[in-house]
């Protein structure tokens, strides 16, 4: 996916929290260093926000997905803290991702 259709995909699934993106998206600005209002606003900000990745999650069907486990084995691994909603652990990649010195466009390629 490139990077503004990520965007748009969690602005599908409710994210609101950063408005400027939203009204960036509408104007079809692209992304990179964008000034708005006086202030620069990175795509990588975006990127940063926990509520993004929860709505792209939810867009992206990842809210009840799990690793591959049983129903059973995520149900008993979820009870002890063991497990992590997939939106959090695609946070995580993502943060992997840009301390290897990469690119959020890669990363967001081979979603």
């Amino acid at each position: 996916m490139t990077l503004e259709k990520t965007i748009k995909k969690a602005v599908e699934g409710g994210w609101k929290n950063n408005h400027k993106a939203i009204t960036l998206l509408k104007g079809g600005v692209q992304f990179g260093e964008i000034e708005n209002e006086g202030e620069i606003l990175l795509h990588e900000q975006i990127f940063l926000d926990p509520l993004f990745w929860q709505y792209l999650g939810k867009a992206m069907g990842w809210e009840k997905q799990f690793n591959e486990y049983s129903e059973l084995e995520t149900k008993r691994l979820l009870e002890k803290g063991a497990l992590i909603p997939r939106w959090l652990y695609r946070w995580h990649c993502f943060i992997d991702h840009l301390a290897e010195s990469k690119s959020p466009k890669t990363f967001f390629e081979n979603l």
